[in-house]
């Protein structure tokens, strides 16, 4: 087991790292309690490293350059840095949060993600439910039906929203998203990882888009198959369309 190393120049507080300065770096989705820290030096300052130390595994935390493969997080000004062991390079169970969303395999730089399903096509109805845990309510006969989705996972509703609107009224071109931030939104919900550490690991290219992510939360394989039998019925003659999945369930 191995996870992401982050180290700073500067000092420590109180020799720790709080939760909420760890927050205040914007690195709140890698840490659920304070992180494991230690001093050392960084290009000749003093500065110092931390981590989760459950996802240290066998390793040390430390800053050891001849192990180690280090990059400054692009866009910053504090000189933040990300690092990990070469022999030790993070992996999706590595990466895998406590408490998960079920979903679709994808193959992303060799490994298999979870990608999270946020709406299932209900093809009869035309319409895309939620598949995210949902409170429960009353419909207009006082019968219980599924409510709103849960506000601590509201967040990829909204975010596939008006992407799942346009793909999935089979409209040419989809609703302008930036799928990479979305990609990412989307892995997070089940894996410590944000834009930086998805660089890091490689995991989307020409040949892995990141829309393969978003085509999966939004079930656009179902999706495609009920068109495909629709058309079939549509035109009993016809040739049928092509077989196309977006990943296999989890």
């Amino acid at each position: 087991m191995a996870g992401f190393l982050y180290r700073k120049i500067g000092s420590l507080k109180n020799n720790r790292l709080t939760l909420e300065e760890v927050r205040a770096m914007g690195l709140g989705y890698a840490f659920s309690k304070e992180p494991t820290t230690r001093e050392t030096t960084i290009e000749g300052k003093k500065g110092f490293v931390f981590a989760d130390e459950k996802r240290l595994g066998e390793c040390t935390l430390g800053v050891y350059p001849n192990e180690q493969v280090w990059r400054k997080i692009p866009g910053r000004e504090d000189g933040l840095e990300i690092g990990y062991y070469k022999e030790a390079v993070p992996t999706p169970e590595d990466l895998k949060r406590d408490a998960t969303l079920d979903g679709y395999v994808v193959d992303l730089a060799g490994k298999k993600w979870t990608v999270p399903l946020v709406r299932s096509y209900d093809g009869q109805a035309g319409v895309s439910r939620s598949a995210l845990p949902c409170y429960v309510d009353l419909d207009e006969e006082g019968k219980p039906c599924q409510g709103e989705v849960l506000e601590v996972y509201k967040y990829l509703w909204d975010l596939t929203e008006s992407y799942a609107a346009s793909v999935l009224s089979n409209e040419e071109s989809a609703e302008d998203v930036n799928a990479f931030e979305a990609a990412v939104k989307l892995l997070q919900a089940n894996y410590v990882i944000d834009q930086i550490e998805a660089v890091q690991l490689r995991l989307f290219s020409d040949l892995a888009p990141t829309t393969t992510v978003l085509l999966v939360a939004i079930d656009y394989g179902t999706f495609l198959e009920w068109m495909q039998e629709h058309e079939k019925k549509s035109n009993p003659g016809g040739e049928g369309g092509s077989n196309s999945s977006a990943g296999e369930a989890a």
